[in-house]
């Protein structure tokens, strides 16, 4: 009898959307499926919605699963996601023990699932095969549910001492604010996809989205969304003005509206960084975290094979369950 086909699986687990992907060791997909996240319903139910969708897509296509990568906001550890406010319950998680559990008989006790953060792991794709691809400092910047970012330099995508580098959605607007110690996140509760979307819809007096708006010319909706917009940018040019990046790539949910965002933001690096930076729009503008994750099936698998140290490449803060 003829041995099923041996493939990657790939998680993404976002704010609004949770994708699934398969694909061979080569990282060609083979199968993608995409659900709704459904948030406000927990943690628990994510993941085991995105288990049944891998296992339906790994029976229609007769497949086998030999290597797991699963990304998701915020820092995963052993017994919890740290900095993950999106999902309820998500930061009590024990997130690759989860995946492993929901994945059930699919995969045995030999196959690694290893986990990461989403954003970086868009960078990761973006360096391997993206538009950081020849970048020597590159910097990745996420626009949707949330914001976050996330640099690659010489090839190596930077994690900080405790995983948390590029969590901008922390930085602060404003001297005085609630930050990260009370459980806000300055930024993205300016910038964050469902918070314009909200700002539009009341400015709008209708529902309608912030990439609705920012394609129209109606000028009440566009004015009204121009404090986060500004805010947006000031975070943008003082990462540059750290970090001296020769490229940035956009990517994220916003990105819909990339004709009206890319060119404000070009505008302001422009403008207020030292040295401009090329700004441009990811080439996985939208998957490039899932893409992510399959290449850290990819490198579960490389490693799991020939025992030897993990590639450079490989995010530290990563768990191995």
């Amino acid at each position: 009898m003829t041995q099923a086909r041996p493939v990657l699986l790939g998680v993404d687990v976002g704010g609004t959307k949770v994708g699934v992907a398969l694909a061979t060791p080569e990282l060609e997909v083979v199968a993608r499926g995409q659900i709704e996240t459904r948030a406000d319903e927990g943690a628990e139910q994510v993941v085991r919605r995105a288990c049944a969708l891998a296992r339906s897509l790994v029976e229609a296509h007769g497949v086998r699963v030999i290597a797991v990568g699963a990304v998701s906001p915020g820092v995963p550890k052993t017994d919890r996601v740290l900095l993950a406010p999106t999902i309820g319950g998500w930061e009590d998680l024990h997130f690759a023990a989860s995946v492993r559990s929901g994945l059930g008989a699919l995969i045995g006790d030999d196959v690694d699932v290893v986990v990461g953060n989403d954003v970086k792991a868009g960078a990761l794709a973006e360096h391997r095969s993206g538009g950081l691809r020849d970048a020597t400092t590159g910097l990745y910047v996420n626009l949707g549910t949330g914001i976050a970012m996330a640099v690659v330099v010489d090839g190596v995508v930077l994690t900080g001492a405790h995983g948390a580098s590029g969590e901008v959605a922390y930085q602060h607007t404003a001297p005085g604010q609630a930050g990260a110690g009370d459980d806000r996140a300055p930024l993205e509760e300016l910038v964050g996809g469902r918070v314009l979307d909200e700002a539009t819809t009341r400015a709008a007096g209708r529902p309608t989205t912030v990439v609705e708006a920012l394609r129209a010319d109606d000028a009440s909706v566009r004015s009204a969304l121009e404090p986060a917009l500004a805010a947006l940018d000031v975070a943008l040019v003082n990462a540059c003005c750290l970090l001296d990046p020769d490229v940035v790539v956009v990517a994220g949910g916003l990105m819909n509206a990339a004709d009206a965002l890319l060119p404000r933001l070009r505008r302001a690096v422009e403008r207020g960084a030292p040295v401009a930076p090329t700004v441009v729009a990811a080439r996985h503008t939208f998957d490039a975290p899932l893409v992510g994750a399959l290449h850290l099936a990819a490198d579960a698998l490389q490693d799991h094979q020939t025992r030897t140290p993990p590639p450079q490449h490989r995010l530290p803060t990563q768990e191995l369950a």
